[in-house]
């Protein structure tokens, strides 16, 4: 069981008595991705998770590829099979907000993740033995501007990644990308993060195959 303390700002917090019941409390991020995936896009609401299970990926490639013990399933439990991660030459990413607040040459958000998009196309191209053996993460691409030209801006962004990376893995509130695996793209699949209709709260779980409504006016009410 947890306690609960006043952190800064008024914000609860949560200290748990033990180990065991922080664990239990702990919802696992599943990644079943296919051999014959290479984009995914992960749909929902907000503060539902979509960010942090990109960043879960994101850390867990990383630290198999430094030789680190990753913290996943061993298989050991019923009908389970042992975590298993590709190698990656790169992963890259395009997570958090990059604007500038500088009077000379500053980005806004939107000028700022454009930046960052072509840079990682850019590098996805440097494979010098020919082979996409990298990894790209993006969080909601196409937006802070416009949601029609973002839409349209991150359908295309994410149909050129995935030319160019072993796995192309993206979070979005946009239509147009929850229709992408549907279109009948070959390699594109859907994941969404769980909502719980009668509680209005996520549960953090990501279900693979489906695609999740944003519920924006559900989560402000």
């Amino acid at each position: 069981a947890g306690t609960e303390d006043e952190g800064v700002g008024g914000e609860q917090s949560t200290r748990f008595a033990s180990r065991a019941d922080a664990i239990d409390a702990v919802v696992p991020v599943d990644f079943v991705v296919p051999p014959s995936t290479s984009l995914v896009a992960i749909t929902g609401p907000n503060t539902g998770g979509k960010t942090a299970s990109l960043k879960a990926l994101g850390l867990a490639l990383l630290m198999a590829r430094a030789g680190l013990h990753i913290p996943a399933g061993d298989g050991s439990g019923a009908g389970c099979e042992p975590s298993r991660v590709p190698w990656t030459r790169r992963v890259l990413t395009d997570l958090g907000d990059a604007q500038s607040l500088d009077l000379d040459g500053g980005l806004s958000t939107f000028s700022a993740h454009l930046v960052r998009l072509q840079r990682i196309l850019a590098a996805s191209d440097e494979t010098p033995d020919g082979a996409y053996n990298v990894v790209v993460l993006l969080d909601e691409p196409g937006g802070g501007t416009d949601p029609a030209e973002g839409a349209a801006l991150a359908s295309s962004v994410l149909r050129a990644s995935q030319k160019r990376s072993l796995l192309t893995v993206a979070t979005s509130h946009y239509e147009e990308v929850k229709a992408l695996a549907e279109s009948g793209l070959g390699g594109a699949a859907n994941a969404a993060v769980e909502f719980d209709a009668e509680t209005l709260s996520p549960t953090y779980r990501l279900l693979w195959g489906e695609f999740g409504e944003s519920n924006a006016i559900s989560i402000a009410q």
